[in-house]
């Protein structure tokens, strides 16, 4: 008999099996305590057979991404609005918005449902998917059993419940309105020239110092300044931090403003309003939206994004950066307004707030970090670009975005202008590429970024990948790990609860002191790995078979090499140490060539491009 049972953990597998069992395929679609339990559960049961999902999604990738690419854009040129626009999801990014592994995950399921010759188990805790496989087993008379549990705090539960999320956002906006003092901006300054900066300000805008430095610009504003253009920097304070305000204003070497201390008690309070409103008509106001991919209707997860959208307060802090922008526009009425490029919601919000405040300010866009196959907030349709707010200009930190962004990405080439890379310190651009070591074994650095998932399909890659094996002319491996600043390497070993067992060390330096450590750089989705072949060390990047490919290098295989699987780590490593010198130097030079086409060192005469622009 064929059916689907998809659950979240062991107790509820056991309870629902039936006693006879037929022949089982089981998929775990994420790594958690519960799945492993399932898995080693399973495991003893001869006839159950695990699908490799790591190939299910890379065999689908590639399809999947055009596909989504393509809906989503339709979508986004039926429905373009200010409202619509508020929505994360809208932006297609796979990272701040759940739909777009929601969407993967179900059409794997379903495709796997159509051609299992029996039961089929699906590992899962995502219970979006899982109410929208009930629904279709229900349509396509297939016995679905949904045993999914959520295992959320009770916190967020709380906070999905109706306008909870909102009515706390707005109360959180009124306390920052009060505490943070409200500072005129038509006394900063107002001249002709005045140009703008907007950027946002988290804990680690500020050195260990004290001192505030600048996530996406680097010292732009302070380049400014010294050319004696007028400049004032607009920070969105993250997590409305009255300490980060504080700081901000304090530490910062030019005039700076926290947009949202800029709102009024009764703007704040009408765009709440105006978001429980969006949130109670949003079921009728997209009530004709239908998402459609590869044959497949998806149209209930369309309608649970727009919906946690709405209820976790994402609507609301966007309809904030529109009344803000348009508050600072219209008071200060800048020729140029800055701002870090990803097309997201919040920038769209800024861009529609600007123009209404300020309709001649000239709107930039600064495409500050590399691009991956799974940016799809950069993919646009020629017909959602019509309705889209875009800025006037991007200017990019090099050749090779530039490209993507008119190749792959649909921006047209007028919209483009090649820049630099402002966040990469000068004196590792000068820096001579690093002599290679002679001492047998390797000194492997792990660059961590984007997600606790890959956090977590990391560790298990290399524990895998570093099991005890003899490797001709390799010798001893010893490992650092690099985790992204704003990102728990500890949460992710608790979920793997004492799996990991290899020898390791974390980092705590500089990207520099780390570099200038390591023989062979992985990396699965960090700049760090452009970094590394611009130093001349070679970088090797884990294929982690996700539902997209997040390498920044991908196409280019001078001084990178790729690990398919864990298996192939290895010899990967093994065939770089043999790799003769004179080649050695030929790969690294190539690599040197590559990095600084991609990102183009910081130069006065490269940065008066953001003077012309």
């Amino acid at each position: 008999m064929k059916f689907v049972l998809l659950c979240s953990d062991l107790a509820s597998l056991n309870a629902s099996l039936p006693a006879e069992r037929p022949s089982l395929q089981f998929l775990i679609l994420h790594e958690s305590k519960q799945s492993r339990a399932i898995r080693s559960a399973l495991k003893q049961d001869r006839s159950a057979t695990e699908l490799p999902r790591m190939e299910l999604f890379r065999e689908r990738s590639a399809a999947f991404r055009s596909a989504y690419v393509e809906a989503i854009g339709a979508l986004n040129a039926q429905f373009g609005s200010a409202h619509w626009w508020a929505m994360p999801f809208t932006t297609k990014n796979p990272i701040s918005t759940s739909l777009c592994r929601d969407t993967f995950e179900f059409l794997l399921i379903v495709e796997l449902a159509k051609t299992a010759p029996a039961g089929l188990i699906v590992v899962t805790e995502n219970i979006r998917v899982a109410g929208e496989m009930s629904r279709w087993g229900a349509a396509q008379h297939i016995p679905v059993i949904n045993k999914v549990k959520s295992f959320q705090g009770l916190q967020k539960r709380f906070l999905g419940i109706g306008p909870a999320a909102i009515l706390l956002l707005t109360m959180r906006a009124l306390w920052f309105r009060l505490v943070v003092c409200r500072v005129d901006p038509s006394v900063l300054l107002h001249r002709a020239d005045l140009v703008v900066m907007v950027t946002l300000v988290h804990p680690h805008s500020f050195s260990r110092e004290g001192e505030f430095r600048d996530s996406y610009f680097g010292r732009l504003a302070e380049q400014l300044c010294e050319w004696n253009v007028p400049v004032v920097v607009v920070g969105q304070i993250q997590g409305l931090s009255r300490r980060l305000a504080e700081q901000f204003s304090r530490k910062a070497r030019f005039q700076t403003l926290a947009c949202e201390s800029l709102l009024s008690a009764g703007e704040i309070l009408r765009c709440g309003w105006e978001a429980v409103g969006q949130w109670w008509r949003s079921d009728r106001e997209w009530k004709k939206g239908r998402l459609i991919l590869q044959g497949v209707t998806l149209t209930g997860l369309m309608r649970a994004a727009i919906r946690q959208a709405h209820s976790s307060g994402e609507v609301f802090r966007s309809l904030c950066v529109l009344k803000g922008a348009e508050r600072w526009a219209h008071l200060l009425r800048p020729v140029r307004c800055f701002y870090p490029y990803e097309n997201r919601a919040w920038e769209k919000m800024l861009l529609l707030g600007a123009r209404r405040g300020a309709p001649l300010t000239k709107m930039i866009g600064y495409n500050h970090a590399s691009i991956t196959g799974s940016h799809l907030n950069f993919m646009l349709r020629d017909d959602e670009r019509e309705k889209m707010p875009l800025p006037d200009r991007v200017i990019t930190m090099g050749a090779a975005t530039m490209s993507w962004l008119e190749k792959q990405g649909g921006h047209p080439p007028q919209l483009l202008k090649r820049g630099c890379a402002l966040r990469q310190s000068s004196s590792a651009l000068a820096r001579p590429l690093k002599a290679r070591r002679n001492e047998r074994g390797c000194r492997l650095l792990i660059a961590l970024a984007t997600s606790q998932l890959e956090y977590i399909n990391t560790l298990l890659y290399l524990q895998e990948a570093l099991e005890p094996k003899l490797i001709d002319g390799l010798g001893d491996i010893t490992v650092r790990i690099r985790p992204h600043p704003t990102l728990s390497l500890a949460q992710a070993l608790d979920v793997l609860d004492g799996e990991i067992t290899f020898s390791f060390e974390v980092s705590d330096g500089s990207v520099e002191q780390d570099l200038e450590w390591a023989d062979v750089v992985l990396y699965a989705s960090s700049t760090i790995g452009i970094e590394t072949v611009r130093a001349g060390i070679p970088a090797v990047y884990m294929d982690l078979g996700d539902i997209l490919n997040s390498d920044p290098m991908e196409g280019w295989m001078e001084f990178k090499w790729i690990a398919k699987r864990p298996s192939d780590l290895l010899p990967v490593l093994s065939n770089i140490r043999k790799l003769g010198e004179a080649e050695y130097i030929s790969r690294q030079r190539r690599g040197r060539e590559y990095a600084e086409a991609y990102l183009v060192a910081v130069t006065d005469e490269r940065a008066h491009v953001f003077q012309e622009s």
